[in-house]
């Protein structure tokens, strides 16, 4: 992936270079672009350091995303050269303050088309950062491609003016994981329930807390699961947020396991229904408080 943006990001510019991959303590070769994984840096994640000099730019890091991340640097540089098409001479040593920088879209509420979203990727992956947080559904619409409950997919079932036709195949997801992770972002799925879903009863003729709305919602999510693999979507959000139900406790076990027994690890919003233990919370407060 760090080769690809390079290539890319030298052709654009009309720089030419060699590639050398080296092992750590190997001669660098004169005048040339050198990519050296260094056993010391795995210990830092996504740290990478970027040398330019007259004889030519090194770049080292411990993984994939520090040698992409060098290659980003190198791009904001590039963007600050001279008339002359030089790159000034450095020597950067970086690290990430925070594991995990991301952004969030609500597709539920508000569609992009996946080339848009492709667009959105390649330039948030030049500011380096790592985490798409896809939210997929809300009350205009349920947009992943549904084969078990083709309802979920009609427009009649939807809110009119919000992209009623519009729908996200499951090939569509696919391209836009493999799309991500070649740009070094891991894509985070949000199924957003029992909030937010005022399609839901219109659409099946009970709520999504009632046993009959559970038991709808567990096929969903093993339906996603089957077509999506944990390798592509370790994290599924499941939302819980803004709602007020009689039977949280109930609800949230119940979803929470359907996930985990589909080799995920669950995600909820914090305000929201009380979360199974060990599961990633994500806080939205503004008070400075941890508690529900």
């Amino acid at each position: 992936n760090a080769v690809r943006s390079l290539k890319e990001l030298l052709l654009a510019n009309g720089v030419k270079g060699t590639e050398e991959y080296l092992k750590a303590g190997a001669k660098k070769p004169a005048q040339s672009i050198v990519l050296l994984l260094d056993k010391a840096k795995e210990t830092k994640r996504e740290s990478y350091s970027l040398q330019i000099s007259g004889s030519g730019m090194l770049i080292t890091a411990g993984d994939e995303a520090g040698f992409y991340y060098a290659v980003q640097t190198l791009r904001q540089m590039i963007a600050q050269k001279n008339n002359k098409g030089e790159v000034a001479g450095c020597s950067i040593d970086d690290a990430p303050a925070f594991g995990l920088r991301g952004f969030m879209h609500d597709n539920g509420r508000n569609f992009q088309s996946i080339k848009m979203l492709k667009n959105q990727l390649d330039r948030l992956s030049h500011y380096k950062y790592n985490t798409f947080h896809w939210h997929l559904t809300d009350n205009p619409a349920w947009r992943p491609q549904s084969n078990i409950y083709p309802q979920l997919n009609d427009p009649k079932n939807r809110k009119p003016g919000r992209d009623p036709d519009s729908s996200y195949s499951f090939d569509d997801i696919r391209e836009l994981i493999r799309y991500a992770r070649e740009r070094c972002i891991t894509i985070i799925p949000e199924l957003d329930m029992p909030g937010h879903s005022k399609y839901f009863e219109p659409t099946f003729g009970f709520k999504m807390e009632s046993q009959e709305g559970m038991k709808v919602l567990e096929n969903l999510v093993d339906e996603f699961c089957r077509e999506i693999p944990a390798s592509d979507c370790p994290v599924l959000h499941i939302g819980s947020d803004e709602v007020h139900i009689p039977n949280p406790k109930e609800f949230i076990q119940r979803m929470t396991a359907c996930v985990q027994k589909n080799g995920r690890k669950a995600m909820v919003w914090n305000p929201g229904l009380p979360p199974v233990k060990g599961t990633i919370e994500q806080h939205w407060r503004d008070d400075g408080s941890d508690n529900q």
